[in-house]
């Protein structure tokens, strides 16, 4: 800024230098103020604050969010991926471990096929394969909102030849009604509700309103698909280990698979026990704790009841996310 107004100055003749000089010197701060990531963030939070804040008939609106490489429609209701991926100016909420993992497993670009399991409204699937992470996706999402906010960021994002939305929920079986529990503050926190109780840890889970949802099983989806090379990645609050029970075709094709891993959610799904079971009787051999990526785990019953221990605890912040392979 200095350097511009230096020139300016030499060029410019003495009876209007000092007339101009505080209207240049406040053009630059201002342009440098707009400019500014962290003002741009503020604004950004403002805008989405107001779209959620305002008349009763607007409330729960929906805003576009622009980034570099894609295009996001979110709710003004969705207080986490919504807010997040709209505050940060378009940047795909929790993306950047995606590339983390690519990294982490030297993978080579692009791979085959993302199984997104839990897909919300697209910011892992959609950025993996428009920046060529994958060549194609399958994104599974259960709730109508989510979906439909789903199919419209795939047709945004001009991808609808290569993501494949699917409007399931998984379990251990197919054909049977599950009671789906909503967050209102968190869309991303939508959950199979297995129990009753209310649970102890704020979230309120006893008042959520709930809706019913038909399941099937990840074997199901995959009867006729070819699973040679990508990735599984899975973020389903707790109920992966009913997922993982009725996946065991799938497994057996090997592909690293990334999951949350949230020792709260498992409890009051209570499959902890089938998550261990189905992953001990996979091919996989080791685990990444993407918390602590530089300590690999042999994957035994010793290793997976270790870190439940760990993650069950409340000072570890409850969750973190794992690799297999």
């Amino acid at each position: 800024m200095s350097k511009k107004i230096i020139q300016w100055f030499k060029g410019t003749s003495l009876k209007w230098k000092f007339f101009y000089l505080p209207r240049k010197i406040s053009y630059l701060t201002l342009k440098s103020i707009f400019t500014c990531h962290i003002f741009k963030r503020v604004l950004l939070q403002s805008i989405f604050d107001a779209a959620r804040n305002t008349s009763s008939f607007m409330r729960g609106g929906l805003l576009l969010s622009a980034g570099q490489s894609e295009l996001f429609v979110v709710s003004s209701n969705d207080q986490a991926i919504g807010r997040s991926t709209f505050v940060n100016g378009g940047e795909p909420f929790d993306f950047e471990k995606m590339e983390f993992v690519f990294k982490l497993l030297n993978l080579n670009s692009p791979q085959e096929l993302l199984i997104d399991i839990g897909a919300n409204i697209g910011t892992i699937c959609i950025p993996a394969v428009k920046r060529g992470y994958f060549k194609t996706a399958i994104a599974i999402e259960p709730d109508p909102l989510n979906y439909k906010l789903l199919t419209a960021n795939i047709l945004l994002n001009d991808l609808q030849a290569s993501v494949i939305p699917r409007n399931a929920a998984l379990g251990n079986h197919a054909n049977k009604v599950l009671q789906f529990e909503l967050s209102s503050e968190n869309h991303g926190d939508h959950r199979v509700r297995v129990t009753d109780e209310t649970g102890d840890a704020g979230y309120d889970e006893g008042n959520r309103k709930t809706i019913d949802v038909s399941s099937t099983t990840l074997d199901s989806l995959f009867q006729v698909h070819k699973l040679d090379a990508g990735v599984m990645w899975m973020d389903t609050q707790g109920y992966e280990g009913f997922i993982l029970e009725g996946a065991s075709h799938v497994l057996d094709a090997g592909l690293p698979l990334v999951t949350e891993f949230w020792p709260y959610g498992m409890d009051r799904a209570n499959c902890f026990e089938n998550f261990k079971k189905a992953l001990l009787k996979s091919k996989f051999t080791a685990i990444y704790d993407l918390n602590r990526p530089l300590h690999v785990l042999e994957l035994n019953e010793v290793s997976l009841n270790s870190l439940y221990s760990l993650y069950k605890d409340s000072k570890t912040n409850g969750s973190t996310d794992l690799v297999f392979i």
